[in-house]
């Protein structure tokens, strides 16, 4: 059976199921091209080479050898052709048909009409359907269609432009071979393609306008509106007919019409696109912040004919703006004339910005520069861990404020002072720490005021020493933890030999400073291992921790504090003794402890002399 058709301009081309196998073996001999057909028959076994498509299509691949064979009337250069299978499905091409649809071999093989690759209109310009492809027609029908005009946007282009063809298909019938169609196509360029190239043009830029937020516009020289997109009504309140022949400056506040006749300069000096933000009066009476993008069109010669903008509604990003740039000259006001110490270290501890108030603080000099200085830098290094675990806490734990505490080496490292930082922190849209603002207060007085007040709660006015409440609470302590070793606290209490004399000779402030000069010696005598305390006007108590064959030696030590006289002034020097009683951990009790070091001092003083008599000595 053989079926003629003709293709294109006429030409015909006969296949048969002996001119297919025919060709099969011819391209297998020749090698002609990458990709053979081939013809499996029950007669013939398939070559090593053969391949068939999903739907079983015995042919597959470049039909150049094929239908070279087709007695030699296919009009192969300037045609493109390809066979569908039954399902559409392309399995066989011509290198025309690759260079026409801008594809290669691969990319084709296996695609149907209906793929979403192919977009194709009418010549009519309307969207074409896959199934409605004159190949899928006839495969469906078994009915030729040709002379369809087409236009298809070829593959792996990003233009919108179509390409215009002509296309014929029609049905092949062949022994052996399932139902398929056979397509022929080429380019047609004239001026029916022209004008529908243009209609389609036309209706893709009005698709786009039509569905564009922004206003884009057409302006004579002089920015007189001439054509405007219907976005005018959302951004301008007025509608592109009402718009046509208004001056664009007609629109824009006076406040910023210098500004926008300079942008119109600009793009007529042909500086190239020009992008500026102005108001607008709306047509509600509101106003409106848009951001022109203007530039020139000219004609074929060159010359200057056409401003072509577009106009972008705004208003939200300015409106912002100017209230974050409010809000910054406010702060800045703030931070420039607080009498407070402030300054804005970033994420990572550099300071950004710092006040007048704070560098008075420091101490130092008004032109200094504070920025880009690592915060721990100003504090000291008995304070830094503290400082980085609170900035730490601040980032982790999303607080809104935090307050601390800290020592600052400042004004040139000369002086430590203690600070008090209010920190607020200032976060991204993700609650990230961005920076942190603090206000830096002076508190050394308040922290001197402190340490005063606490030591004169714990402290005897006049030596220094610690006062008795204080002592008794610190033994305490001691003879309670000694009890978990072998160390047990010696009590000793002394009591300096007429005192009395010595106020009334010579004055309180000379007893005074006997005192003083005695809790100096035995202050240094102690050390650090003991505790002492001006217990009563005369009077002593000296704690230490000392094993039995240990009490002894800190008793000389106390002892030998009387041994060398005492220079009261420059020109007084006396001799003083003390009575000196000991208790060794006789009781749990500091109180009681103390008590019986008391009644030991005693019988020293009954005996007048300077000795050391123990509780053992009374017999007990």
């Amino acid at each position: 059976m053989v079926v003629t058709h003709t293709c294109g301009r006429g030409l015909p081309i006969v296949n048969t199921h002996e001119e297919f196998r025919a060709a099969t073996r011819h391209d297998e001999r020749r090698r002609v091209m990458s990709r053979t057909a081939h013809h499996s028959s029950t007669d013939t076994e398939p070559t090593p080479d053969s391949r068939t498509t999903e739907s079983g299509h015995p042919l597959r691949g470049d039909l150049t050898a094929l239908l070279l064979t087709a007695r030699g009337r296919l009009p192969t250069t300037d045609y493109g052709i390809v066979l569908q299978d039954p399902s559409g499905a392309i399995v066989a091409w011509t290198p025309p048909a690759e260079e026409i649809l801008n594809m290669t071999g691969d990319q084709m093989l296996g695609r149907t009409s209906v793929d979403p690759l192919w977009s194709t209109i009418s010549g009519d310009g309307e969207p074409l359907l896959g199934e409605n492809h004159p190949a899928m027609t006839v495969l469906r029908t078994r009915t030729p269609v040709t002379g369809t005009l087409m236009g298809v946007r070829r593959g792996r282009s990003a233009h919108l432009d179509y390409v215009w063809m002509i296309i014929d298909s029609y049905p092949v019938d062949v022994p052996g071979l399932p139902p398929s169609a056979i397509t022929c196509f080429h380019v047609v360029e004239d001026e029916q393609t022209d004008r529908l190239r243009l209609q389609h043009s036309e209706r893709m830029f009005r698709l786009i306008t039509e569905r564009l937020h922004e206003v884009v516009g057409l302006h004579g020289l002089d920015s007189t509106w001439l054509w405007a997109s219907p976005s005018t009504v959302e951004v301008f309140g007025y509608t592109p007919d009402e718009l046509m022949g208004l001056s664009t400056f007609d629109l824009i506040l006076p406040s910023h019409l210098g500004a926008a006749r300079s942008a119109l300069a600009s793009i007529l000096d042909r500086l190239g696109p020009v992008t500026i933000t102005l108001p607008v009066r709306h047509r509600s009476g509101s106003t409106r912040w848009v951001e022109v993008i203007g530039q020139l069109i000219c004609d074929p010669a060159g010359r200057p004919y056409q401003v072509q903008s577009s106009f972008r509604d705004v208003t939200d990003r300015v409106t912002a703006q100017t209230e974050r740039d409010a809000a910054v000259e406010v702060f800045t006001s703030i931070l420039r004339t607080s009498p407070t110490g402030m300054m804005l270290v970033d994420a990572t501890g550099r300071i950004t910005l710092a006040n007048d108030a704070l560098r008075r603080l420091l101490g130092a000099p008004e032109d200094s520069r504070m920025t880009d200085m690592d915060i721990l830098e100003l504090v000291h290094p008995d304070s830094r861990d503290h400082v980085l675990s609170e900035r730490a806490a601040i980032a982790a734990d999303g607080h809104q404020s935090m307050r601390y505490q800290a020592m600052w080496s400042l004004r040139a490292q000369t002086a430590t002072i203690w600070i008090e930082s209010v920190t607020v922190p200032i976060r991204d849209g993700d609650g990230t720490l961005s920076a942190v603002l603090e206000q830096i207060t002076d508190i050394t007085a308040e922290k001197s005021a402190v340490a005063e007040l606490r030591r004169r709660a714990t402290r005897d006015a006049v030596t220094g020493l610690l006062n008795r409440d204080t002592f008794l609470v610190s033994v305490d302590d001691a003879i309670h933890a000694s009890v978990d070793d072998d160390s047990h606290v010696a009590m000793i209490f002394v009591d300096v030999d007429h005192f009395k004399a010595i106020n009334d000779t010579w004055g309180h402030h000379i007893g005074d400073a006997a005192l003083r000069s005695i809790a100096d010696r035995l202050s240094e005598a102690v050390g650090e291992r003991g505790w002492i305390a001006r217990y009563g006007g005369d009077e002593f108590a000296v704690a230490h921790p000392a094993a039995h064959d240990e009490v002894g030696a800190v008793v000389d030590t106390v002892s030998a504090v009387f041994d060398t006289p005492f220079t009261l002034s420059c020109d007084l020097t006396l001799e003083i003794s003390a009575s000196i009683g000991l208790a060794h951990e006789r009781t749990d009790d500091a109180t009681e402890l103390v008590r019986e070091a008391d009644r030991a001092m005693y019988l020293v003083k009954q005996r007048r002399h300077d000795s050391t008599r123990t509780q053992d000595d009374l017999g007990r």
